[in-house]
């Protein structure tokens, strides 16, 4: 696996960026955003970011934001959580000549969130699955690997982990079926390369996302039973027993017995 530091990920003059993928942060002209003034308008801007140039009506906006709250004026308070919100771009301290420009627009009967020269984390990471996938098809694995391994560095973790919001857990399911997309073609690479440590090293990563994924713990056994480690093979079973009974009041299925009896089998 082709290890790149978090350095060569990281936008090569910006200063301003965004990070979703394992918490949310805003830093504009290198100083961090702190105070947003105003419990919404966070959620406003996280939201009209995963919009980024498309409008969001005012409807959708509102259900977003106060979903079924007792709030009497949502409209208002919308008004005020976009003022706030502008008034926050308009106050970030000067940096240079590639200073950020955020701005919204009012269209459609909604607001757009517009961006020039800012970074976000989670825009990298699809392009970085999405140029690995198209390599892949063109017959170059070894260049797809180099992107596939950029998206893993990437994912620093679930995408705004501290949101409850529906339109934000669908998304955090997508990156993550995403990142266990991106890991499960490097363990493939891996294992036609003969390298069974860094087949090891991506399951073990697809385990950090889903404890109960049974085709993982599949895989760890065939691999420990190459590396002729019959007690290693007994762990990960154990293991795979534990998380499905504690996680999901289950047995692991037909399968992953049996891909354990034959790891125990050769190893």
């Amino acid at each position: 696996m082709n290890h790149l530091n978090d350095h060569t990920l990281a936008p090569p003059s910006l200063t301003s960026t965004v990070h979703t993928l394992g918490g949310f942060r805003l830093t504009l002209n290198g100083v961090p955003v702190e105070h947003w003034k105003g419990g919404l308008t966070k959620a406003l801007f996280q939201h009209l970011l995963s919009n980024l140039e498309r409008p969001v009506s005012r409807t959708a906006l509102i259900e977003a934001l106060w979903g079924e709250s007792s709030a009497t004026k949502p409209a208002a308070g919308l008004k005020v959580a976009v003022h706030t919100l502008r008034q926050l771009f308009t106050e970030a301290p000067p940096a240079g000549p590639d200073d950020p420009r955020l701005w919204i627009s009012f269209q459609d009967a909604g607001y757009a969130l517009h961006a020039e020269n800012l970074w976000i984390d989670v825009h990298e990471f699809e392009k970085a699955v999405t140029e690995a996938i198209r390599l892949e098809r063109d017959g170059d694995p070894a260049a797809a690997a180099v992107r596939y391994n950029q998206a893993v560095q990437l994912y620093k973790g679930p995408y705004l982990p501290e949101s409850d919001d529906p339109w934000a857990t669908s998304r955090r399911e997508r990156f993550k079926n995403m990142q266990l997309q991106v890991l499960t073609r490097l363990a493939a690479h891996s294992y036609e390369r003969g390298d069974l440590q860094e087949v090891l090293v991506s399951q073990h990563r697809m385990l950090e996302i889903d404890p109960c994924r049974e085709e993982s713990y599949q895989e760890l056994m065939r691999c420990h039973a190459l590396l002729h480690q019959p007690s290693r093979v007994q762990d990960w079973f154990a293991t795979c027993v534990h998380q499905m009974a504690t996680r999901l009041a289950v047995e692991p299925g037909a399968a992953t017995r049996a891909a354990y009896h034959e790891a125990l089998r050769t190893a």
